[in-house]
């Protein structure tokens, strides 16, 4: 073998024992296990549903508003086990120490929706609540997306992706005041209360996005 075959060789086998790890966002800093990424497809298709319910909801009535609740709760559950997952399968710190963010949003969600749901606010009020909970889910996927070095062009993708969807969701955190002082009214709403939510958008159209990448990624 020539010098010039020994080097192209060795050259191949370096390209490919520093190749990006199978379901990661950035080389093997955090690889995304099967169950991570089955969970993740879970929370997108809760997501798809609670969007069909809403648009039902407000076009023929009937008991699709309250089947949004259900699901938005269902929703916050599946986002604090996806937040616990990913964690688990995690070698990064920073991706371990931000779960808790991730587990809590998911349940400030869940505990938001469970307030209309008992009649105990109207729905501007636990929406404000659940917008506060998808508020720390996005800053959870701020953490778990930020840059690093490596990574193929597709999990960056799906890493700028997270990052729009965790900075629009974070908005949510403007709601915390209203949250605090019980508002239950968009009128009666300070503007930051009425802006943060906003991160809806995120979490009904960014989030399951994101979710759905991290499915696919392999």
């Amino acid at each position: 073998m020539s010098r010039n075959t020994m080097g192209a060789s060795a050259i191949s086998q370096s390209g490919r024992g520093s190749s990006p790890a199978a379901g990661s966002l950035h080389g093997s800093r955090m690889p995304f296990t099967s169950s991570a990424r089955g969970t993740a497809l879970g929370v997108a298709v809760l997501i798809a549903l609670a969007v069909v319910a809403i648009v039902l909801h407000f076009t023929v009535d009937g008991p699709f508003g309250a089947l949004n609740d259900w699901l938005n709760a269902a929703v916050g559950v599946a986002s604090a086990v996806l937040a616990t997952v990913v964690a688990v399968g995690s070698p990064d710190t920073v991706d371990r120490l931000a779960a808790p963010l991730g587990v809590g949003g998911g349940a400030v969600m869940a505990y938001g929706s469970s307030l209309v749901i008992t009649d105990e606010a109207g729905w501007f009020q636990a929406g404000v609540v659940s917008g506060v909970g998808a508020g720390l889910v996005g800053v959870w996927l701020l953490a778990l997306n930020r840059a690093g070095p490596g990574g193929d062009p597709p999990s960056a993708c799906v890493a700028r992706l997270g990052r729009l969807a965790g900075g629009i969701m974070a908005l949510g955190l403007l709601g915390l005041p209203g949250w605090v002082s019980g508002v239950d009214d968009w009128g009666a709403a300070p503007w930051y209360v009425q802006a943060g939510m906003v991160g809806w958008l995120g979490t009904y159209a960014l989030y399951p996005a994101w979710c759905w990448r991290v499915s696919r990624l392999r």
